[in-house]
């Protein structure tokens, strides 16, 4: 739990390392959202197999039969768009990152963006001008700036094409 976010002073720091080295030489049994990791060697801790825990949401395919009033609203049909979701917005869920790439895709292929756009405010507003830059006056581009009840967002989830989140630190 390493992290170079800038979120976390020097103390949380330690105190992240800290648990990480318990974590590692006291527990039972060790999990992981990578498959790619079989074992662990933390801090000349013993060698321990990891369990691999999908992280995310098992795939069901794509619900076309589902319409919610925020995609009538949005005119996006089912299985026709792409979807960007987070809890709170900041820097590190990499929403430029998916815009820069929306953007030199050239798509026509709607994209929506959910969200709590409150979190950071200063990243936010500079999503909102470049979200407004990129849409041009389109509705290609859709922004619902609060959180869905989760029921709700698993079923919008299972009505996009395809789900995209570019975080820079949450191993997605």
């Amino acid at each position: 739990v390493r992290s170079s976010r800038k979120k976390w002073g020097a103390a949380a720091r330690l105190f992240l390392r800290f648990s990480e080295r318990c974590f590692v030489q006291f527990c039972d049994r060790l999990t992981s959202v990578s498959k790619f990791k079989a074992t662990a060697r933390g801090f000349g801790a013993r060698e321990a197999a990891i369990g691999y825990v999908p992280n995310g949401i098992v795939e069901a395919g794509v619900d076309t039969a589902f319409t919610d009033p925020l995609l009538a609203e949005h005119r996006l049909p089912a299985g026709s768009f792409l979807l960007f979701a987070c809890g709170r917005l900041d820097s590190t869920k990499g929403l430029h990152t998916l815009l820069d790439a929306y953007e030199r895709a050239g798509t026509d292929e709607p994209l929506l963006m959910i969200g709590d756009f409150t979190h950071d405010r200063d990243y936010a507003a500079a999503m909102e001008r470049r979200i407004a830059a990129l849409a041009g006056g389109s509705k290609r581009v859709c922004v619902v700036r609060t959180l869905l009840p989760r029921e709700r967002l698993l079923r919008v989830l299972r009505s996009a094409r395809l789900l995209v989140f570019p975080s820079e630190y949450e191993a997605m």
